[in-house]
């Protein structure tokens, strides 16, 4: 058989029709915040806070919606401050990581946004033994300057990432979620490869393990896992005191797209992955779960528009697996259409309704709804919550599940970009009950 290429393979996948792009736009200064046009499911959570701060401030509600959420008086203190947003460059300054674990951390999982949707997981040693080195999952790794075929143009980065290749430790293996530049990296790509030659693995999704293996780099083929949606890999630390400790990592599904050349689009899988960590058979895993880059459902900006479905793929992941304990969400677009606005002076690029968008990267809206659906809360699936946490035989896991919100701030317009990005996401958690924190 001859792979032709692949598809999302739900009908929450929805490319916009040409009246939904031109419904979804608005031409606007730089910097000025675009006003939606219509009510849509995306935005409703904006008028849910705008509702408890009318309330708050004892002031009449201007119309009644249930559809749109409301907050009660026990969750005030979930409401956004009330400069959410507001940030200062200052507020974002760019701190280089430490990634050492001291005794005191060395049974606790540990993890590292380095800029956009790249992650360093590290899994803890146990008590009985905690100077042995962690087991380290690197997620989608970029670390120049612009995501692009070249390094003379192309998305730039507002900030400059947080550490070189060279300031990593060792890395036992790379996870890949798609082809596209801003999460396949090839000066990336090659700097890990130099700089752990001696035990690293790349696992990737269908279609990619030969751009590795032409990289005239000598790979071993070995080396590269490729694999389809629920097939797995398991991880230990050759040459290393390893315990009994594995990483069993499981390529899970994802609503998106693949390609760098434009001919090649859709060609190779897109992925996102779910990592189980164990010290023995019997114990219940720790489990954490990396998007990657990710759609979730649709949203029209027309009032009268259809309710266009949800991504199952999320309810799928926590079925089979049961609820991560740790979760990176992408927020944000991405690239591309940001870094031709920030030379946009006049207005002649139109804003885009984030709903537009929202089948192939999910709003801050739906990453908040993505993290209840992971964690077993009821809702639109009838799910059940996993109960494993506490500690489980000489490492610690967390009782409650943790989110980290990823692929955004990086390659970016400019601050206005990260400021909506970041009181998005505080106002989405708000409106649906969540505990925020940064």
């Amino acid at each position: 058989l001859v792979r032709i290429g692949f598809q999302n393979p739900w009908d929450s996948w929805h490319k916009p029709t040409l009246s939904e792009v031109w419904n979804g736009l608005r031409w606007t200064q730089q910097g000025e915040e675009p006003k939606h046009k219509g009510h849509t499911e995306f935005e409703a959570y904006r008028t849910a806070i705008e509702e408890a701060r009318r309330k708050e401030s004892g002031q009449a509600s201007e119309q009644e919606d249930e559809s749109k959420g409301t907050l009660n008086a026990s969750q005030e203190h979930l409401l956004p401050s009330k400069d959410a947003g507001e940030l200062k460059e200052s507020d974002l300054a760019i701190h280089k990581p430490d990634f050492s674990q001291s005794p005191d951390d060395a049974t606790s999982v540990k993890a590292t946004w380095l800029g956009h949707a790249t992650v360093l997981l590290q899994l803890p040693s146990s008590k009985a033994n905690p100077s042995s080195e962690p087991i380290r999952i690197l997620f989608d790794p970029i670390f120049s300057h612009r995501c692009s075929p070249t390094q003379y143009i192309g998305p730039s980065r507002l900030y400059p990432a947080p550490c070189t290749v060279a300031d990593l430790p060792k890395i036992d293996a790379v996870c890949i979620s798609h082809s596209h530049y801003d999460h396949l990296d090839y000066d990336s790509i090659i700097q890990l490869w130099r700089a752990n030659v001696e035990g690293i693995r790349f696992i990737v999704p269908l279609g990619n393990k030969a751009w590795f293996l032409g990289l005239g780099l000598n790979i071993d083929e070995e080396r590269v896992s490729e694999l389809d949606w629920w097939d797995e890999v398991w991880l230990t630390q050759e040459g290393r005191q390893d315990e009994g400790r594995k990483a069993r990592v499981i390529c899970t599904p994802a609503q998106h797209g693949s390609g760098r050349y434009g001919f090649d689009a859709s060609r190779s899988l897109w992925s996102s992955w779910t990592i189980e960590y164990t010290h023995t058979s019997q114990q219940k895993p720790f489990r954490a779960f990396f998007g990657g880059d990710t759609g979730f459902q649709f949203h029209s900006s027309s009032p009268q528009a259809t309710r266009y479905p949800t991504c199952p793929a999320f309810a799928e992941v926590q079925k089979e697996l049961g609820s991560p304990h740790l979760s990176f969400l992408p927020i944000s677009v991405g690239a591309t259409f940001n870094f031709v606005k920030s030379y946009d002076a006049l207005g002649v690029v139109p804003e885009m309704d984030g709903g537009l968008t929202g089948a192939n990267h999910m709003t801050p809206f739906d990453a908040v709804r993505v993290a209840k659906i992971l964690a077993g809360e009821p809702g639109e699936e009838d799910r059940q919550p996993d109960q494993s946490s506490g500690q489980q035989n000489g490492f610690d896991i967390p009782q409650q599940s943790v989110v980290m919100a990823i692929h955004w701030g990086t390659f970016v317009s400019g601050m206005d970009e990260i400021r909506r990005s970041m009181h998005d996401l505080e106002s989405a958690c708000a409106v649906q009950d969540v505990l925020y924190a940064r």
